[in-house]
């Protein structure tokens, strides 16, 4: 398999080919080739295109996943904080907790 494109769409219409005595009618391989160097063309710009349209792709993939990196980091802190406010949270409920087990206690007497 070839990894590089081996002729122009100009170099097949331009080809020219020895007559010999048996040979292909001149015409009809002209007319052929036409044909092949226009699929050619086609070919030519479509990977352009495609190759255009991958490098779009590429760069917003890019981006994605950057922001993609900077959410985990914002997730992480989140979690963090969260961790860290229910400690405190069940530090005071039970603080509460105990105030309110003191003033019963108080108010029994």
């Amino acid at each position: 398999m070839v990894n590089k494109i081996r002729f122009k769409p100009k170099d097949i219409i331009d080809k020219e080919f020895k007559v010999s005595y048996k040979g292909y009618d001149a015409k009809e391989v002209d007319y052929f080739l036409d044909f092949v160097a226009a699929d050619y063309e086609f070919f030519h710009e479509n990977i352009k295109s495609l190759e255009e349209k991958n490098k779009l792709l590429r760069e917003e993939n890019d981006k994605l996943n950057d922001n993609l990196d900077k959410l985990k980091i914002k997730l992480e802190i989140v979690e963090e904080t969260k961790s860290t406010l229910e400690e405190k949270a069940f530090s005071q409920a039970d603080v509460l907790d105990r105030i309110n087990k003191l003033e019963k206690g108080m108010n029994e007497r």
